[in-house]
């Protein structure tokens, strides 16, 4: 931890510019601090792909109907409802 502890601080001055100090109550406060390590890398790559996933998703309308009815002469009848091809197209 104290190698990532010491490349973090040394990346910090470097890049400086990405991570811009401020003023709070008067006094002037360092950015935020990037953290790179051996856990950081690759968990910055699972968030990738997953924001990747996310927004290249497109939703489908997956439902049907289905209703079956009884006449009061005892017979049945069975309706099914499928939503119209317009109405399943993503775009």
């Amino acid at each position: 931890i104290s190698l990532t502890r010491l490349i973090t601080s040394h990346l910090r001055d470097e890049v400086a510019d990405l991570a811009p100090a401020h003023e709070v109550d008067g006094d002037k406060k360092r950015g935020a601090m990037i953290s790179y390590g051996p856990c950081q890398t690759p968990t910055l790559g699972f968030c990738v792909d997953r924001w990747d996933i996310l927004q290249n998703f497109h939703k489908d309308v997956l439902q049907t109907l289905d209703v079956t009815l009884q006449l009061p002469s005892g017979a049945e009848i069975s309706l099914e409802w499928e939503p119209p091809a317009n109405l399943l197209s993503s775009g």
